[in-house]
């Protein structure tokens, strides 16, 4: 049984060459953070994105930093282990 699966794309931006949450980002955090209380015993996904400016290690770099700003803040809040 793999129980309910749900879809979601929350899309939280950041400023270019950033991997840093910026405040205007917290609600939509939040909403990620209440839908998961809410839902116990729950796997997410956090995938980051960059633009098309720098090279491409930069980016990956980047991409990777973006999606663990995110796990981080979640985490941080949730206390997850």
């Amino acid at each position: 049984n793999q129980g309910t699966v749900v879809k979601a794309n929350f899309q939280i931006t950041f400023d270019s060459g950033s991997a840093s949450i910026k405040p205007s980002e917290i609600a939509t955090l939040t909403e990620i953070r209440n839908l998961l209380i809410r839902a116990t015993d729950t796997k997410i996904i956090v995938e980051g994105h960059t633009d098309n400016l720098g090279d491409d290690g930069t980016n990956l770099r980047l991409s990777r930093d973006r999606a663990q700003s995110v796990w981080a803040w979640l985490k941080g809040v949730l206390n997850w282990h």
